[in-house]
């Protein structure tokens, strides 16, 4: 019998490639961060905290008064504070794989777009709100929940440390300032519960941080509760609401698969983002009218961002750049 001559070659099966892993829907992966993008995202942070004693001085500057410079310490830390545990607090969006109410499951997962109730799906493709991957949220760090274990523990050091700071500061002033303390605390309360109807965070956040402006800056103002009735006020409200609307662009995507129905998923991106600048402009004759015409360099930012919806969408550089331009003009009365 013949047998075919052996191959000098050992043949070996070929190597198995492992089996993708697919995280489950609704999991979601722990971030790796360059020390550049963890720097970027302390600072994201740390600028709302700089709003509103920037707010106190630059109208201070604007009415000849003298703030209480403990009193634009408390705010600062008070605000800081907030938006660290605000942040820290609620809990991740489910993923889009989850297919929450409304969502439109019958595109491919980068291409899926928001249909909350009333919005239009027989429109094309680009015809819609969100129209392409420049006017959606993009998976960036400081848009994402599920942070790593070690900047969780650093946003949770800062927010502990701004709360102490301002308890200790109220305390020593509680008497002076109450009233306003109640207001800020209220506001705070009805934004934690109402953030996802309509307006629910808007007008809240706004009342709280005008009041932290106007009021808390100058206990020793007497009637200074009139303050809030002068123009500049009424600019700083509005602004902060605009604020407020450009910050909640970026978390469109993220509160619509969370089952929120606020403002800015009602209204969709543009729309949201038309409401917030025709606010910033309503808010520019009132800036001059109340000797605050620093206002205008906010209300320009605003505008600015309009041309750039793609930063605006972007979980870091739209909310960073949206506090940055609610405080400079303080900073540049302060300078």
């Amino acid at each position: 019998m013949h047998h075919p001559p052996k191959s000098n070659h050992q043949s070996y099966p070929p190597e198995s490639s492992p089996e993708p892993t697919h995280a489950s829907p609704g999991t979601r992966q722990p971030l790796r961060l360059s020390g550049l993008e963890i720097a970027g995202y302390c600072l994201h942070l740390l600028v709302p905290a700089l709003a509103v004693p920037m707010l106190g001085i630059l109208l201070a500057r604007a009415w000849r008064l003298s703030p209480d410079p403990r009193a634009l310490f408390l705010g600062g830390m008070g605000t800081g504070a907030v938006y660290l545990l605000d942040r820290l607090l609620e809990p991740p969006a489910p993923s889009p794989e989850a297919a929450p109410p409304g969502w439109n499951t019958s595109q491919p997962s980068g291409e899926r777009e928001i249909a909350p109730p009333g919005w239009n799906t027989s429109q094309p493709s680009g015809e819609r709100e969100i129209e392409s991957a420049e006017w959606r949220q993009p998976n960036d760090p400081a848009s994402r929940r599920y942070l790593p274990a070690g900047l969780r523990r650093i946003s949770w050091c800062l927010a502990a440390g701004f709360s102490f700071a301002a308890f200790c500061l109220a305390i020593s002033s509680f008497w002076r300032s109450w009233k306003a303390y109640l207001v800020m605390g209220a506001s705070l309360g009805l934004h934690r519960a109402t953030k996802a109807w309509p307006a629910g965070k808007t007008l809240p956040v706004a009342l709280c941080w005008t009041v932290g402006a106007v009021v808390l800056p100058f206990p020793g103002v007497s009637g200074r509760w009139e303050l809030l009735w002068r123009p500049a006020s009424l600019a700083v409200f509005l602004l902060v609401a605009a604020g407020c609307l450009l910050c909640d662009c970026k978390d469109l995507e993220r509160d619509a698969a969370s089952g929120k129905r606020n403002l800015s998923v009602l209204l969709g991106f543009r729309r949201t983002l038309l409401l917030a600048e025709g606010l910033a402009m309503a808010a520019l004759p009132l800036a001059w009218l109340g000797s605050a015409p620093l206002l205008s360099v906010t209300i320009l930012g605003y505008l600015g961002l309009y041309f750039w919806p793609a930063g605006l969408a972007d979980g870091f550089w739209g909310a960073l750049l949206t506090d940055a331009f609610l405080a400079l003009p303080g900073l540049i009365a302060w300078g």
